[in-house]
């Protein structure tokens, strides 16, 4: 009976094989979600235990996805490339166990003077790094030509790091920066590449002031001794009194063709200029396209000529004294106007005592530009604080020259690399409908994945017979009935 009933189950299996019944099942459909990620990490492996913590419950796609559910993006990156069709995203911000640097952006002029030092301005991201030393190194060809060191004074920062290249000869010269971390156990030296156009020029720089001015005299100064200038000056002494000079700067201001060869003029006392010099500077600016630079140093508003003051478009002026130097550059009296005219602009980042009125601003005339100064005496904190006066100074009078200049040297877009965009990355995520998750919480991610995507089920036929697990039943039912019958000697 045994043989008949294990002989039964074998014909039923083939019988069953042989019709292949299809039922209809319904079964929940595992969403398709994109994983993104950036394309420098802490640590990479976390890309993989993403899509670990994510595969049993949904069908992961490196990459963007046309037919995702979801993005899930790992990094501190807003994804790019993603496809605007996913309804839902998510985001895991990576947690370093050790120190992690990276370069947020680096900025350099497009173009430099020969002999000329440029400053090259570099954003690095720290993680994990307090206490620890950073160190940006810039190098030309091959050679460190400019090193900056500091201590990294928390846990999660962004350091901007000032270098200075100086141009050697002419031509175009690519320019590497690479920032590290000094100790054991830091992540590898990260790098960026930035070309320069070293250009055989000078800046043509007229000094004119009407009476002698401390403030003009030291910015004169500043400029002499920065070989991207080349200064021409003339400073009245006194009426009657042959003015001091250096080159063959013009007698007056009065005419357009006597400035056509500077491209910035420097104005010091320039409460004292005349009907004739604002009608001079202003064709300078308008018709040359130059730059004019005023440098106040009279407290007392009313010595203001009406020259100036159409010049400068304010007629009204408010003087501000404080113990202690304050704005950019430091000084303790700051004429201000009471707001900015129409289309002006801060030169420098205002006080945080008067932020509604910058030190120095700038605004432009046709085709040139006018910077106004109304530091009064911050040539007197010159050395205090830090406060660099001579580069602050070379810095506003290159910028002027450069947009005065027939060959443009301006600075080109800062070229970014892994920018830390974690406030936009949880306004995309809630935008979405998602979240941004830590990496230490990683097992949430599922559950709210699958939450915030409600998998549905379908209908799907289900044809059981054609699974070849049944092969095993079979065989072992013809096995059995052939070793019984053997045993009981029965063909």
């Amino acid at each position: 009976m045994k043989t008949g009933f294990l002989r039964a189950i074998a014909l039923a299996i083939a019988a069953a094989g042989a019709v292949d019944p299809v039922f209809t099942i319904s079964r929940p459909v595992k969403p398709e979600v994109a994983l993104v990620a950036d394309r420098r990490l802490p640590d990479p492996a976390v890309v993989d235990r993403v899509e670990a913590t994510l595969a049993s419950q949904f069908t992961i796609v490196r990459g963007p996805s046309f037919g995702a559910a979801a993005v899930v993006s790992v990094g501190y990156q807003v994804p790019r490339g993603v496809t605007a069709g996913a309804e839902k995203g998510f985001a895991v911000t990576p947690e370093p166990r050790s120190p992690f640097i990276a370069i947020a952006a680096a900025a350099s002029p497009a173009n430099a003077l020969l002999q000329a030092r440029t400053p090259i301005d570099v954003r690095v991201r720290t993680v994990a790094a307090r206490g620890k030393t950073l160190i940006v190194t810039l190098r030309r060809e091959g050679v460190a030509v400019n090193e900056a060191r500091l201590t990294i004074q928390g846990d999660d920062t962004v350091e901007l790091v000032r270098l200075e290249s100086i141009g050697a000869a002419p031509g175009v010269v690519t320019l590497d920066v690479d920032a590290r971390i000094d100790g054991p156990g830091a992540s590898p030296p990260v790098d960026a590449k930035l070309t320069q156009n070293i250009l055989d020029e000078r800046w043509a720089v007229l000094s004119f002031d009407r009476r002698p001015s401390w403030m003009a005299t030291f910015v004169r100064r500043a400029l002499e001794t920065d070989p991207r200038f080349v200064v021409t000056s003339r400073v009245a002494t006194s009426r009657g009194a042959p003015a001091v000079t250096a080159g063959d700067p013009p007698a007056a201001l009065s005419t357009l063709p006597s400035l056509e060869l500077f491209q910035v003029v420097i104005v010091g006392a320039p409460e004292e200029l005349t009907g004739d010099d604002e009608t001079g500077l202003r064709r300078f600016m308008q018709e040359r396209g130059g730059s004019v630079v005023l440098l106040l140093d009279q407290s007392s508003p009313a010595a203001h000529s009406a020259a100036f003051r159409s010049l400068t478009g304010v007629p009204q002026w408010i003087l501000r004294e404080k113990a202690e130097p304050w704005g950019t550059p430091s000084a303790s009296a700051v004429l201000t106007p009471p707001a900015l005219p129409d289309w002006a602009e801060a030169e420098a980042p205002s006080s945080a005592a008067h932020p509604e009125t910058p030190t120095v601003w700038r605004t432009s005339v046709g085709r040139g530009s006018l910077v106004v100064s109304g530091a009064l005496d911050a040539w007197r904190f010159r050395d205090a604080n830090d406060q660099d006066f001579a580069a602050y100074w070379r810095g506003v009078v290159s910028r002027a020259g450069e947009a005065a200049s027939a060959r443009n040297v301006s600075t080109g877009p800062a070229p970014m690399f892994e920018p830390d965009e974690r406030t936009l990355v949880d306004a995309w995520s809630q935008s979405r409908g998602g979240r941004v998750v830590r990496e230490s919480e990683i097992a949430t991610l599922a559950p709210a994945l699958a939450e915030a995507l409600s998998p549905v089920t379908e209908r799907r036929p289900y044809r059981p017979m054609q699974s070849a697990w049944w092969m095993v039943p079979f065989a072992a039912a013809l096995g059995f009935e052939w070793w019984h019958r053997r045993r009981n000697g029965l063909r």
